[in-house]
């Protein structure tokens, strides 16, 4: 027979129940509008019944197995992975924009505007060359054509500055997120232990931190057997449980483009590993940031473009600037330089030939042949461990190279061994080399060498060169039937060879820098209007006007550029950069369109409705009354068995 009290319980299991589904109703509704909430729902199920003798299996009410947050593991991760890519894209997009905006073709400040300026002043230099007038205002608009490709140039390296700046904002973010998510994970574990319920709302919080993650990089996610939480990036821990990877800034010590602003900065996983991307506003910093190639073309491919412009079209200019003569009889002056230099300052010598380094490869040494002081180092160390033991090492070491002063104790392959003091080892791979303290170790095809720390090495015609880093090995023969007149110079990379010829015929040649579009000039010779050449020949002044045309017939020199004609190469890369920009937007639009769909389904499934949540609340409030209703019955009941019956 069952208890007289079975039926009360019953029914106090029901009021307990869903009292706990009207307060979880009132949790959601209170944080309908609190981002990132998913709103959380009663599990409940009925408890085992009692099996009595003569009645079989008599239920004895309900209990409340969790409060359960209502989440599409599949819709977070399609979510994440397609938000990742959209980051990416809109970055991409705004800063493909933004140049669009620096270029700011067609405007009256644009490029195309400046060098139609510049011939248009030609042109009239071809009809009246000697006057003052006009060759001021040739010289006014070649300093307007230099001034815009100069402002151009410094904009994309100030917004490649920016880019970096962002960069580093992005990685110091990603390492505050990742603190953030392990404190999370502490004290969810910690509040979850003992089978105590889940931490539904601080793990809405961890949610949140990682939707916000997937902006910057590719995540992936998981809880372990132990229910323990992980975040990776492209497969490499940024979190695990209660421990947190840190990405560090480093500042490149060689740059990635000649052009590129100082600076710029890589990041590294704590294990030195180079953090890779596949998707994130990292990765589309970078590729706007580095890229000179490829589909995704970036910040150094337009600077390498307008440098490319401005160096072949004053190397142009200047080829036939050089052959004429000025008014005063000026002969072999440029037309534009760096910097406002004058033509003899911006032209060098020759460098002194460089010296090639072959037959100097490195031999690997044998450590046997070393003199092993292992066990004079460790002297003493018996029982010590941790810093103690380091502390009593250096301590024998320093009494060693005291007492041995042309020696230095190194440590290799686990021992330690007397050396020259000028000398280190070194290790490539499973070999050691002792070279001097001062140099490292360069491999050049399969050729180990020992170069300056500031050097690098570089190869030419089966020569090894030893080398300023930024430079490069260059080669001149002045007399093409003389191979004698064949040497190698050490020239930095935006140099180059120039050779001018005289009346005499007689060439010599310099070292002249490239022009970059944000060093471009007028030459400060042709301050002097005198010197702007128009003629020929010095016997044909002042009325000769033959240079003057072959200067305005550069206008539609076709063989200039691979692109055409000066004005072609600039409408080019115009419509380059428009092409690149509108596929940008187009995968941009396409990927928002793409992350809102996911988005509205997963407000679907874990989105608070009031409607939803106000029909529940009617529907438990019920329950809870009927549930009331019966308490006061079985109530009744008991009063009248208990106090009432056999009166």
């Amino acid at each position: 027979m069952s208890s007289a009290f079975l039926g009360l319980n019953i029914a106090l299991s029901g009021l307990f129940a869903n009292q706990r589904s009207l307060q979880t109703v009132s949790h959601n509704i209170s944080n309908a509008n609190t981002k990132g909430y998913s709103r959380q729902r009663v599990e409940q199920s009925q408890f085992r019944p009692d099996v009595i003798p003569g009645l079989g299996a008599v239920g004895v009410g309900v209990k409340v197995d969790e409060v359960q947050q209502v989440r599409d593991k599949f819709l977070d991760f399609k979510y994440r992975e397609e938000n990742s890519m959209l980051s990416e894209w809109k970055l991409r997009t705004d800063a493909l924009k933004e140049i669009e905006g620096i270029f700011n073709e067609p405007s009256k400040a644009s490029i195309a505007q400046s060098m139609d300026n510049f011939y248009s002043a030609m042109k009239d230099f071809t009809k009246n060359p000697e006057n003052l007038t006009v060759r001021t205002i040739v010289r006014q608009s070649g300093i307007a054509l230099t001034e815009t490709i100069n402002r151009l140039s410094g904009k994309l390296k100030t917004m490649q500055k920016d880019l970096n700046f962002q960069f580093e904002q992005d990685v110091k973010r990603i390492n505050h997120l990742a603190k953030e998510i392990v404190s999370l994970n502490r004290m969810i574990y910690e509040s979850e232990l003992g089978n105590e319920g889940r931490n539904n709302d601080v793990r809405d919080q961890r949610n949140l931190l990682v939707d916000e993650l997937s902006n910057y990089a590719d995540v992936d996610y998981f809880e372990d057997e132990k229910e323990r939480f992980h975040v990776t990036i492209s497969g490499h821990l940024l979190v695990a449980h209660y421990r947190s990877d840190n990405l560090a800034l480093i500042e490149r010590d060689k740059k990635l483009h000649d052009e590129d602003v100082d600076g710029i900065k890589d990041v590294r996983w704590s294990d030195g590993n180079k953090l890779i991307t596949t998707s994130g506003s990292l990765k589309g910093v970078r590729e706007v940031r580095d890229n000179e190639f490829g589909d995704l073309k970036g910040i150094p491919y337009y600077i390498n473009k307008l440098n490319e412009f401005a160096d072949t079209f004053a190397q142009e200019i200047n080829k036939i600037h050089n052959s004429g003569f000025g008014l005063d009889g000026s002969h072999n002056i440029n037309f534009f330089t760096v910097d406002g230099k004058s033509t003899a300052n911006y032209r060098e010598a020759l460098p002194t030939p460089a010296t090639a380094i072959n037959g100097t490869e490195l031999t690997p040494v044998d450590l046997n042949t070393l003199t092993d002081v292992t066990a004079i180092m460790e002297a003493g160390t018996a029982g010590l461990s941790g810093k103690a033991k380091m502390d009593k090492i250096k301590q024998n070491i320093e009494a060693y190279e005291t007492a041995n002063p042309t020696k230095r104790v190194d440590f290799a392959d686990n021992k330690y061994y007397s050396i020259d003091k000028n000398t280190k080892l070194a290790r490539r791979g499973n070999q050691y080399y002792q070279i001097p303290k001062h140099k490292d170790l360069q491999v050049m095809d399969g050729d180990v060498y020992a170069v300056f720390n500031h050097k690098e090495l570089f190869k030419i015609d089966g020569n090894v060169y030893s080398i300023k880093k930024g430079n490069k090995i260059a080669k001149l023969q002045t007399d093409p039937a003389d191979p004698t007149t064949l040497h190698y110079y050490e020239i930095n990379r935006n140099e180059r060879f120039r050779g001018v010829t005289d009346l005499g015929g007689n060439t010599t040649y310099y070292v002249v820098r490239k022009l970059s579009a944000d060093r471009i000039s007028v030459s400060h010779d042709i301050e002097d209007l005198n010197k702007i050449a128009a003629s020929e020949s010095a016997d044909k002044l002042p009325g000769d006007n033959n240079i003057a045309i072959k200067l305005f017939r550069t206008r539609h020199d076709e063989q200039m550029f691979d692109w055409g004609a000066p004005e072609d190469y600039v409408k080019s890369l115009v419509s380059n950069l428009g092409v690149d920009t509108q596929k940008a937007k187009n995968v941009h639009t396409n990927q928002k369109m793409l992350v809102n769909n996911f988005k509205v389904q997963r407000e679907s499934v874990s989105g608070v409705s009031l409607d939803e949540e106000m029909t529940l609340m009617i529907k438990f409030q019920h329950a809870y009354s009927a549930n009331a209703r019966m308490t006061n019955v079985f109530n009744d009941m008991l009063d009248l068995l208990v106090n009432r019956l056999g009166a």
